[in-house]
């Protein structure tokens, strides 16, 4: 957040969320990338412009807000830090993983006497594609809409004033696979082979029917998900998959629109920049959402707000950064009726 010297110029905010586990596996081929496109700070972190006075960070044990002073870095376990709020879901909200590092993360902050939550949150990815593609939503997408429902609890039991609030992080939202393969391969029956030990599905092949054509439209198995790109996206036009993005459908949260490609599964070459693994099929997993008095309260007061990917030309690894930024005066963080400090 930077400030302008006069309380009539505007503030100027900016949310990045990075999914950056590929950066710390190729150091050497991605950090200049990196460096370059987004800044030298990696993971969770908060910069105020020192301009910026009456700055208050939450503590979520004491329940009061404490003045911010100076820079801090803290690394490691966080259990110990009151000023975050750090969960990780059960182990039934993902029944198919032996263990569950996903979670989420809550810090409260105070700018004047307007106070923004933040949370980050990282849900469970689909694990086997050969699952995903059996049910319309998927099992995987009803585990992450439950996690998802979790957390709006943990937030409404102890919400910010205001309900001021920005959920933002590796959602994995995926595309509904069933009903995109219905669509696109809806003249081929799959071909399926199974596993002599337990008749389990090993791959899943959709035949071209073009004759004289030795490629089919589409091999799935467990982590491949190869098919000719002009089915899915031709020319860059994503329009046909944005028909099967509907994971986020229904939820309690506000997102502004967007016109960025799917933020994964990018190639991890460094040479390699704008094209997509054949893993899964490519999806908008990366997002940033508002809730619903936050989203009044910047279509109300902000201005040059933008909803976009960094780094669109380049290799960031397997997942786009996403932002938002906007601008607001200084007079929209003074909320009426209530003290500054």
């Amino acid at each position: 957040m930077t400030e302008s010297d006069s309380p009539d110029e505007k503030v100027s905010f900016l949310f990045i969320t990075a999914n950056v586990g590929t950066l710390f596996e190729n150091l050497s081929g991605l950090a200049e990338a990196w460096t370059r496109e987004v800044t030298k700070a990696l993971g969770s972190f908060y910069l105020i412009h020192k301009k910026i006075s009456d700055v208050q960070v939450w503590d979520f044990d004491k329940k009061q807000f404490n003045p911010v002073v100076g820079k801090e870095t803290c690394c490691g376990n966080l259990k110990s830090r009151s000023d975050i709020c750090k969960e990780k879901f059960e182990q039934g909200y993902f029944p198919d993983c032996k263990w569950s590092r996903k979670g989420y993360t809550r810090a409260r902050w105070k700018i004047r006497n307007r106070v923004f939550e933040f949370v980050n949150i990282h849900l469970f990815h689909d694990d086997n594609n050969l699952v995903a593609v059996q049910s319309s939503p998927s099992s995987y997408s009803k585990s992450r809409k439950r996690a998802l429902r979790f957390i709006l609890q943990r937030i409404n039991s102890d919400p910010p004033p205001d309900n001021n609030f920005y959920c933002f992080g590796d959602f994995n939202f995926r595309l509904d696979i069933k009903a995109l393969i219905e669509e696109i391969c809806a003249n081929s029956d799959p071909l399926v082979t199974r596993s002599e030990e337990d008749n389990g599905i090993l791959s899943m092949q959709y035949e071209n029917g073009v004759a004289g054509s030795n490629q089919p439209l589409l091999k799935i198995e467990r982590k491949l998900f190869q098919c000719d790109h002009n089915l899915l996206y031709a020319n860059g036009n994503f329009e046909k998959l944005r028909m099967f993005n509907v994971e986020s459908d229904g939820i309690e949260l506000k997102e502004f629109e967007y016109q960025f490609p799917p933020t994964y599964p990018f190639s991890e070459n460094s040479e390699e920049g704008t094209e997509y693994m054949k893993t899964r099929c490519p999806a908008w997993c990366d997002r940033v959402f508002l809730s619903p008095l936050a989203w009044e309260w910047l279509n109300a007061d902000a201005s040059d707000i933008e909803y976009s990917c960094i780094g669109e030309k380049v290799c960031m690894g397997d997942h786009k950064p996403i932002f938002l930024s906007f601008q607001t005066s200084m007079d929209s963080l003074l909320v009426k009726d209530r003290p500054v400090v």
